[in-house]
């Protein structure tokens, strides 16, 4: 709620003076009227109460910094007011201007200098903000590890590593003390994660709402993880420069997974197609069980796992952002994208086929996957190196096996649909992207179509089951 007021400012007092006093001369005769100066004022009360909520995982980000931020109509980013817990009554705000923009403007920037210092990920990599209760339009969060200056790590799921340390770590419950980053081991470098998530307008009553750790006084809850595929869409979407909308997230996630996966394989994730930060924040080293491991979340979070075990995450996600841009990663006529497009088949297929072995096998057949991953991976290895790594394996397979337990310990999967899923899974993720014919058609979309229908069927069903 806004007013307009009529009234005399500080400045509009100065600003009177200063022409009184240029006015005034020797005769009082010439001395000029100076009309009182217009000033405006606005006023709001506001409750913060929309939340915004997800997981920043490629890996877990822990203790990453998270900027929050929306767009305006050419989709540059712009401040947005926004609070850590959800309000228990309403905050009083004002503004003055000598026009009413220019008051309305204050007004905003007041709400905004309320907004906390410092917003950091916990050890999962997840985050809560809280949006104004009528707020809409596109919010753009990042989420950031730095290599030096502060306490933010990112945890290592790619099975064959991620690189090695400068100094080896201190021996913990999760680092062996060795300079190898291996699996489930937390590390230093600079990571960016994003998602742009469209906040729609208020359509039905909120009452009685809950936030999605149970908060009460939320009034609307929507998860915005930030993954690979968020962060390729979100750069997308930004470098297009337009007005950023719901219609247009959904065209861009669609068109990367489809570049990605296949045309095939995006069938699998029907539920993600408009908005993949609804789901995909999945940990292979350490899996909550806040997501069901279905075929497609699976598929995902392989890819996912691969991308952290190539040389730099950062120009992966930009090289494949090029390459779906142009329209082709696999036989892209980019010499550089065409490499990484084979290097990340290859990375793939290694992780699909060690997934397998942990779901299905005893701790011999997953070391013996993990080493012929090694091998193909290292095909030049000196024998120096190759016995070092026989010495890792067994650790890395422990910790594996592990995290399969733990998975299944949380709800993620059973042992059987487990087994049933990582099958499926390897078989589908052994050709991702298209090399021809690749926009989706017609007959794509009633495909489409279809496995949607089968995805809200079964939902209903299992809802059914847990209503009875």
């Amino acid at each position: 709620m806004s007013k307009r007021m009529i009234k005399f400012t500080p400045i509009a007092a100065s600003v009177a003076l200063t022409l009184g006093l240029t006015a005034c001369g020797s005769d009082n005769d010439r001395n000029v009227y100076v009309p009182p100066v217009e000033s405006f004022s606005s006023s709001d009360d506001a409750q913060f109460n929309v939340e915004v909520t997800g997981k920043a995982v490629k890996g877990a980000m822990m203790n990453a910094v998270v900027s929050v931020s929306t767009l305006d109509a050419t989709g540059q980013s712009v401040p947005v007011a926004f609070r850590l817990e959800a309000s228990s009554e309403a905050e009083s705000f004002s503004g003055e201007g000598l026009s009413q923009d220019a008051a309305d403007a204050d007004l905003e920037a007041n709400k905004i200098a309320g907004n906390p210092d410092d917003v950091l990920t916990n050890e999962s990599g997840r985050y809560s903000i809280f949006l104004e209760d009528n707020f809409t339009g596109p919010v753009y969060i990042t989420v950031k590890t730095s290599a030096e200056g502060d306490e933010s790590f990112l945890r290592c799921d790619a099975y064959l590593g991620c690189g090695s340390y400068a100094t080896a770590p201190e021996v913990d419950d999760v680092n062996d003390g060795d300079t190898a980053i291996e699996f489930g081991e937390w590390y230093k470098t600079d990571l960016e994660l994003s998602v742009i998530k469209f906040v729609p307008a208020i359509t039905a009553d909120t009452s009685g709402a809950s936030g999605a750790q149970g908060d009460p006084g939320v009034s609307r809850s929507l998860r915005a993880n930030a993954t690979f595929l968020t962060t390729i869409g979100s750069q997308l979407l930004l470098e297009s420069q337009i007005e950023v909308h719901p219609t247009f997230i959904a065209e861009v996630n669609m068109s990367s997974l489809f570049q990605l996966m296949g045309p095939d394989n995006t069938f699998l994730i029907p539920e993600l197609l408009a908005d993949p930060s609804n789901g995909g924040a999945v940990d292979l080293s350490d899996v909550d069980g806040e997501e069901e491991l279905s075929e497609g979340i699976l598929a995902i979070s392989q890819i996912a796992s691969s991308i952290q075990g190539l040389d730099s995450i950062s120009d992966v996600l930009s090289k494949l952002k090029t390459g779906i841009k142009d329209g082709k990663l696999n036989g892209s006529d980019d010499t550089e994208i065409a490499a990484l497009a084979a290097k990340l088949q290859q990375a793939v297929t290694n992780t699909s086929n060690i997934f397998l072995a942990v779901a299905t096998g005893d701790d011999a057949a997953i070391e013996a996957a993990i080493l012929n991953a090694f091998n193909v991976v290292n095909p030049n290895a000196t024998d120096a190196e190759k016995d070092a790594f026989i010495l890792q394996a067994a650790g890395i397979a422990a910790k594996a096996k592990a995290a399969k337990n733990k998975a299944i310990k949380n709800g993620a999967a059973t042992d059987a649909s487990l087994a049933l899923i990582a099958k499926k899974v390897k078989k589908a993720l052994e050709k991702l992207g298209c090399t021809d014919n690749c926009e989706a058609d017609d007959n794509f979309y009633a495909q489409l179509a279809v496995s949607v229908t089968a995805e809200v069927t079964a939902s209903e069903a299992e809802l059914v089951t847990l209503q009875a």
